[in-house]
């Protein structure tokens, strides 16, 4: 349905992953500033989540000059503050596999996730190659992460990229995993 457009704030909670030699997504959940989360949420059974979400931000072109995120609700509370660079985006620090003519570390085609329902779900995501700014947070809380024990509260993002836009193409409805050999779930988000 390419007509459908929708506009309004959302927070992926992933780690970017191998999967039997494939670049994949585990999807922790989503928050969404939207009552229409009760439709992933219950449909597709999928880990959604509604809550307030108020971002600022001021753009130089594509590059990002600051950003202010406050995400409110039970499940997915964050806040981040940064401010962008001139830096050029390079590699990342630790992402040795990087190709050289940019990041391939946002750019998965599969994603995993497990369901309300206790199941493995999966689906195909596509957008455009990214072209991120760097950012430097000047403090940020990810309440998701500190919960499940992968990070402790006060802890230095690793990193902060900034697109000012992207338009994502997911399939729909999302299908569960039968297999027997489901995909492991990352010790750390940047595993």
């Amino acid at each position: 349905m390419p007509w459908l457009r929708f506009s309004f704030g959302q927070i992926n909670y992933r780690a970017y992953v191998r999967y039997r030699g494939e670049r994949v997504v585990w999807f922790f959940g989503t928050v969404l500033g939207s009552p229409l989360v009760v439709i992933p949420r219950h449909l597709w059974r999928l880990p959604w989540h509604h809550a307030g979400v108020a971002i600022e931000a001021a753009w130089d072109g594509e590059r990002c000059e600051r950003y202010a995120l406050d995400a409110r609700g039970a499940w997915g509370a964050a806040t981040l503050s940064a401010t962008g660079t001139h830096e050029p985006m390079g590699r990342l620090d630790g992402f040795a596999d990087e190709e050289e003519t940019g990041i391939v570390l946002t750019h998965p085609l599969r994603g995993y996730f497990r369901r309300r329902d206790g199941r493995l779900g999966t689906y195909a995501v596509a957008h455009d190659r990214l072209h991120p700014t760097r950012g430097v947070a000047q403090s940020a809380r990810f309440s998701v992460f500190e919960d499940l024990g992968l990070i402790a509260a006060g802890t230095t993002p690793h990193s902060v990229l900034f697109v000012r836009a992207t338009e994502f193409v997911i399939e729909l409805p999302p299908t569960r995993v039968r297999r027997a050999d489901p995909p492991p779930q990352p010790a750390h988000p940047l595993a």
